[in-house]
């Protein structure tokens, strides 16, 4: 909780919260390390991991109700290929919730700028 503490003081926390987007960590995600903000404009909920993940996710009215799905922010490199087709893996980012909150603050304004 003390390392969120002084996340909460940085540059991009505070660029991520300009963007008018609410921090509603609960505390069992502060216990874990992570991070949670809603975007009210979007509906979309964006969570930052101790892991090194970035996160989108949203509801959505499923078959059965409402379903919750999450989309990866984190790029993604080319690894060596197996039988001739290249694999990908994710950029993890452990600990460095600073390049986290930027892919964050990218993913809002990209996400808004492209909804339609």
């Amino acid at each position: 909780m003390e390392k969120l503490n002084e996340i909460r003081k940085g540059d991009n926390y505070k660029k991520v919260i300009s963007l008018r987007v609410e921090e509603t960590t609960t505390h069992i995600q502060e216990k874990n390390g992570t991070l949670k903000f809603h975007d009210p404009e979007t509906a979309n909920d964006y969570l930052v991991y101790a892991s090194g993940y970035a996160r989108r996710g949203r509801f959505f009215k499923g078959t059965d109700g409402m379903d919750y799905s999450v989309y990866q922010l984190n790029k993604v490199k080319a690894i060596s290929p197996t039988l001739g087709r290249v694999s990908t893996e994710r950029i993890l980012h452990t600990g460095d919730y600073d390049t986290l909150l930027e892919i964050v603050a990218k993913s809002i304004t990209n996400y808004r700028k492209n909804k339609s």
